[in-house]
């Protein structure tokens, strides 16, 4: 239940955070034929930042490199909510996309893969990406029907996700040419790159238990 709580405070602060972001990205408000597109536009950049967010909060959790600094319950409700709101803004990011005038895309171009009339391999990217993060979001409550094993290998899943939204938006996003946007891109990979070292190399020194020496009293003779 706290859980649940926590995805719908996330998703109510990420949406708010999400209409400033498109609200700024024009001088003009949200009035015109081309409204859509804007909307698109910031529901693209919060979602990969989502995302990503999501892969670097289960890194920090995984390789105890925080502990002491951030409590590891913290990181996980980070982690969660992050990736189901992720969710949600990567599905405006797609349907936002049908009413605008700029393009000519229909549902079935953007829900099945490589159905898209121009840019078929990028634009499908985007879509396996939405259908991969929505894999490990729902595996968040199945850890006990599928085991831990299982459960793992899904989570790995959440790497291929958050490539496949960078690439695709490197590759087709209007932004990606501006220095904030490339910016983005290149810090969000090094610190998801920082992360996988530390979760593969780092090891939390184990603490020695101090040995007690019991002396027993000589016995009288």
């Amino acid at each position: 239940m706290r859980g649940v709580l926590y995805a719908i405070g996330g998703i109510a602060a990420v949406t708010l955070a999400g209409w400033l972001l498109g609200f700024m990205s024009e001088s003009q408000l949200w009035l015109g034929a081309h409204g859509p597109w804007y909307v698109s536009r910031a529901a693209g950049f919060t979602a990969y930042f989502l995302l990503w967010a999501g892969v670097f909060g289960g890194l920090l959790m995984s390789s105890a490199w925080f502990d002491g600094f951030v409590h590891r319950a913290r990181l996980l409700a980070m982690h969660q909510v992050a990736s189901i709101a992720g969710l949600g803004f990567a599905a405006l990011h797609l349907l936002a996309l049908i009413p605008d005038q700029w393009t000519t895309y229909q549902i079935w171009h953007l829900v099945v893969p490589f159905a898209a009339p121009v840019d078929r391999s990028l634009n499908a990217l985007g879509t396996l990406s939405l259908y991969l993060a929505l894999i490990v979001a729902v595996s968040f409550w199945m850890r006990s029907l599928i085991g831990t094993t299982t459960w793992r290998t899904v989570h790995y899943a959440s790497f291929a996700a958050w490539g496949a939204a960078w690439w695709h938006g490197i590759q087709l996003g209007t932004d990606s040419g501006e220095v904030w946007a490339a910016g983005l891109y290149a810090g969000t990979a090094l610190a998801v790159g920082f992360a996988t070292v530390l979760r593969v190399t780092y090891r939390k020194e184990q603490r020695r238990r101090t040995e007690v020496t019991h002396e027993h009293p000589a016995r009288a003779t």
